[in-house]
Order: C-alpha cells, then structure tokens, then sequence
C-alpha cells in the first residue's frame, strides 16, 4: 500500500499488486486521513468522486454548500465541482474515496460547423476555435503553444500563486512559458517549474505533424507521482534548462497562496482531461482534411447526371417553400399594420415606432432575389436594427451613422453589417453599462488601377480595449468558415468579391474595437420592395 503525505493529512492508496506494466488503472481508491485541524483548502475535481464517511466528524463544502462529515455519510462529486474540508475535531476524519476521471467523448466535443483552414498553419487556430465553446471553457489552468513554442491560447483561470508570482496571465515571460518543447518532440513531458508548480505537456499531433503542446496542471503536490521526489521530505522542484534560480521563500509559502495539496488521483485526472482535449484537437484536424477531400469530390460530381436530377428535386421543393413563404409573408405584414393601427389609436407612439422599426427588418430580410443591395438600404436595416435595441437599452445605447451620399448608392452584399454590430453586443459590450457605436461610410476616389474607386465602411464599439492578439484570434475565427456570425460575413464578402476586399480589425485608440471593410465601389440601382404593402414610415 503507498501512502501519499499531504498538509492536511495522508492517503493511503489501495493499488493492484498485479497491474501490467504501461496498463495505468483510471479507477483511483484510497483511504483518506484529514488531521484536526487541519484544512483542505479549496480545490476543483477534475475526476468524479465517491466518498464514504468512516470515522470523525468535520464539515465539507461541496461548489459552496456545507455538508455534514461523519460516519456512515456518502457523497458524490461530480468533475468540475469546488470541494473544500474543514476538521475542526480532536480526532482524524477518515473516509474511503473512490476517484475515477471523468469521462468525454473527444468526437463529441468538434464543432462540425468547423474551419475550412487552407494553410497548415492554420489547422491548430482553427482546431481551437472549434474546440473553445465545448470545452476550453471549463475551468482549468491550461496553456496552448504552437510547434515552435509560441503562446496561442492561454485559459483566464492559474492559482493565485502563478498570477502574483509570474504574472502569467498578463506576460508570457514566466519560467513554465519558456520551457523547452524538446525542439519538436513528441512525447508527454512532466516538469516542475522553478517555484514547485507540477506541469504536464501533452503533445498535439496530426498526420505525423507536430501542430504543438498543450500545457496544463499547474497544481502543488507536497508528495506525490508527479512530485518530481517519493521521499519523505516535501519535493524539491525540478529546475528547467534556462530558468531562473529556484525562489526557496516563495516555494515556501505555496501552500498560503491557494495552493491545494493536490492527490495523484486528481493529478492523474487532470492529465487524462488533456490528453482527450489534444486527442480533440487533432480529430476535428482528421475531420475537416475529410470534409475538404469531399467537398473536392462533390465539385467533380456537379455536372453529372445524377447530380442535375438532385438539382430539381431540390428546386421544385425550393419552389412551393417560396410560395408558402409569401402566403405566410402577406399574413405577417398584414397583421402588423393591423398592430401599428391599433398602437397609433391608442396613443402608443413608442410601441408604433417599435413595430414600425420591426417590420423594416422583416421586409428587408426577406425581399431580397439578388445578393446584391444598395449601401443606404442596407444601412436603413442596421438602423431599425439599433432601434429595436435601444428597447433594451433605453438610456445607455447611444449609436451615430454617418454615410457619404455618393456611397449609399455602392453595391454590397446583403445583410454583411448586422453580424459585425451584434457581435459588438454580444462580446464588446460584455460586462459594460455604456454601449456606443460609430458606423462611418465613406467613397474613396479611384486609385491608380481601379475603375470606380472604393466603399470603406468602419464601425467602432467602446468598450474594454482589445488587444492584438485578440484581434488577430478574431480575424482567425472570421476566416475559418465556421458559420458563426463574422464567418459567415467573411464567406459574403468573399462571393461577392473573390480578393479584391480588405477586412482590418484593430484595437480602438483607447477603447473597445475598430472593423473596417474596403470593397470595390460597384453603382447599384435601387430595386422596388418585394413584399408588396409592407408597412412603413409615417
């Protein structure tokens, strides 16, 4: 039997005798001694947990909530609860714990709406994007580093140890940062950093490509597997090649710093969770080489025969859609100028003006036959846009639009600007009171080469500053056709331009963000509105 001595106690861990050597057990038993008075501070389960009360009594607190310890008390914690134990006896508090890591499927985790990278270089910016929304956001320490060794992603959670000590999440110039990647190894690598912080990096691989690490643990254990010492004195950390000298003071006062006294079981759980997210990393690479192989295959295949008798199928099914899409359309129009009739009789001007600024939008998202619009009439939608908006936000929206008369008559694709202001609400104005907005439109003269000049449309929000790296992972994302609200802006501009568009996302002079879009001025005629007698304006 090993026993693992912490600072709160000890565990005695219940191993197979027997284990095949390279055959890891995921199931973890041990019998857990919490010393009185002593505390378990607070920590995170990255594995599941099944504890059985045996002797003492104490308080636990399980995500906030206290629960009474003692003999014969069961309790079960999922992954990514908040557990902290107080022993405020005169005798130990033991308990058996069974601990086993949690269980994901890394297939599930893809977003298969993913990126359609072209350049190998791309393939980890866009494996990481698609993998954020289901699983970078759980939270845990973690560092994702290119080939080379560069910062691509860092997570917004360290111990407070690493934040007051280094200042990992404001630089890049912390010891664990610049540990050596092995000049493009490949296996797993355990090191403790200069202050006795344990890091694992897990290799992500793809196709025999080493895309980069991901980096992640950042927990103290006083003994343990991942100790670097199974002596009986606490660890001593491993110093890396480069780093500086080891702080023998700060290392001391780890524990004081939120520093949990970390037991294998969940050590050993949290490098399983890494490695199921590098496994996810390079499945949604296997993916969307498989999904760009296919759709090579499908271009082959457009002009065959059966392809074509797919093609009007689908345009006879197209066909009554659209119909039943205007009998539905003059129902709705109908019944809100019946509701605009009603508001405007009952003196409701600001439920007149709502519904008037409504219909607006409606008409305009579903008129459109060509992908093409003049740029005022596009504006005129963001505007009814931004009233509606200002409902919510009543007294702290404010918003400008200012448009060149000459430029209102450009050609753009239709509904391009809406997505880029509402991710200004959903992201930069994240957490703020204030909420302001600047849409500018301006025609350029033409320039040596160019027939009619150029439409530059800018749109800056406050909010808090972003940084270039920010930027950068936008623009990424943008481009990585992942259908979300930017990409899909991207794909417009793109079909109706090829290259001959430019897109600039750049920090605001001292707040939020400035998106800019230069696009070939091409003249547009204004085409009536198809929805017949749609209400407007009185």
């Amino acid at each position: 039997m090993r026993v693992q001595k912490m600072d709160w106690g000890y565990i005695e861990w219940m191993e197979p005798e027997n284990a095949m050597e390279g055959n890891e057990a995921s199931l973890h038993v041990g019998k857990v001694y919490i010393d009185p008075g002593k505390t378990m501070l607070p920590h995170v389960h990255y594995e599941e947990q099944f504890v059985y009360v045996l002797e003492g009594r104490g308080t636990g607190y399980i995500n906030g909530k206290p629960q009474k310890f003692e003999p014969g008390a069961i309790f079960y914690m999922p992954a990514g609860c908040t557990h902290e134990f107080v022993n405020q006896g005169e005798s130990p508090v033991i308990h058996l714990m069974a601990s086993s890591p949690v269980s994901i499927d890394p297939d599930n985790l893809i977003d298969k709406a993913g990126a359609d990278s072209v350049e190998t270089q791309h393939r980890l910016y866009a494996a990481i994007e698609a993998v954020r929304p289901q699983f970078l956001k759980v939270n845990m320490s973690f560092v994702i580093r290119g080939a080379s060794g560069q910062v691509m992603i860092k997570s917004s959670s360290f111990p407070t140890f690493c934040e007051k000590t280094c200042g990992i999440l404001k630089t890049n110039a912390c010891p664990c940062l610049k540990q050596a990647t092995g000049g493009g190894e490949t296996s797993e690598n355990t090191f403790v950093c200069p202050y006795g912080w344990t890091i694992f990096q897990v290799p992500i691989l793809w196709e025999e490509q080493l895309l980069g690490y991901i980096q992640g643990g950042y927990i103290r254990q006083s003994h343990g597997r991942f100790a670097g010492d199974r002596g009986e004195s606490p660890a001593q950390p491993q110093v890396v090649e480069g780093a500086a000298s080891i702080n023998r003071e700060a290392y001391a006062s780890v524990a004081s710093e939120n520093g949990f006294d970390t037991p294998d079981s969940s050590a050993f759980g949290l490098l399983q969770l890494l490695r199921k997210v590098a496994r996810a990393l390079r499945n949604f690479c296997e993916y969307d080489q498989s999904r760009r192989e296919l759709l090579e295959k499908e271009k082959s295949l457009s002009h065959s025969l059966d392809t074509q008798r797919l093609l009007e199928d689908h345009l006879r099914t197209t066909e009554h859609t659209v119909t039943n899409l205007k009998i539905n359309n003059h129902f709705l129009f109908n019944t809100l100028n019946s509701m605009a009739a009603m508001a405007l009789e009952s003196g409701g001007m600001s439920l007149y003006q709502s519904i008037i600024d409504l219909s607006k939008m409606l008409r305009y998202s579903v008129r459109i036959q060509n992908s093409q619009v003049p740029l005022r009439m596009e504006m005129d939608y963001l505007k009814a846009y931004l009233k509606l908006q200002r409902l919510r936000y009543p007294e702290d929206l404010t918003f400008t639009i200012q448009m060149e008369e000459e430029a209102g008559d450009g050609a753009v694709p239709f509904n391009f600007l809406q997505p880029i202001v509402e991710n200004a609400f959903t992201h930069g104005f994240s957490g703020q009171k204030e909420k302001r907005l600047e849409i500018r439109a301006l025609k350029k003269e033409p320039q040596e080469g160019e027939a009619r000049g150029r439409l530059w449309v800018s749109i800056r929000n406050s909010g808090p500053p972003v940084t270039r790296e920010q930027s950068h992972a936008i623009r990424m994302q943008m481009q990585s056709g992942n259908s979300h609200g930017l990409s899909m802006v991207y794909e417009k501009l793109r079909a109706a331009y090829g290259d001959a568009f430019w897109t600039e996302i750049l920090p605001g002079d001292k707040e939020g963000m400035c998106f800019t879009i230069r696009m070939p001025f091409v003249p547009a005629d204004e085409e009536p509105d198809e929805c017949g007698t749609g209400i407007g304006d009185r």
